[in-house]
């Protein structure tokens, strides 16, 4: 019983890590969205701030994304009222990848968009 209660723990734990307090921010909360001025051109700072809501928080597995495959970038930063950082990079307008306060990597999928 203890070793499958451990096992139960442990399973979930990736998924508190990963954001159990991490929620996507609201337009209110947002302060301003730079984008990179080079690399691929997917979203504006306009278009993210309308789009961020139609994302969920997700897994790695659902981006599609492949190791060794030649990629064109889109990076940039979103800030929010309270002076925290969020990073985000992209290569489709089916995910983002953010990198949140503590460094933590958290992906964000869109369901509507097929990979």
């Amino acid at each position: 019983m203890k070793k499958v209660l451990f096992l139960l723990i442990l399973l979930q734990l990736p998924f508190s890590v990963l954001g159990a307090d991490f929620t996507i921010p609201h337009e209110n909360e947002i302060f301003t969205i730079a984008v990179r001025p080079h690399g691929a051109k997917i979203f504006s700072s306009k278009t993210l701030l309308k789009d961020l809501r139609k994302y969920r928080i997700g897994s790695y597995e659902e981006t599609g994304l492949r190791l060794a495959e030649d990629r064109l970038w889109q990076s940039g930063v979103i800030v929010l009222k309270d002076k925290s950082v969020i990073f985000w990079a992209t290569d489709r307008k089916r995910f983002l990848r953010l990198h949140a306060k503590d460094k933590q990597e958290i992906y964000l999928i869109r369901d509507d968009i097929s990979k």
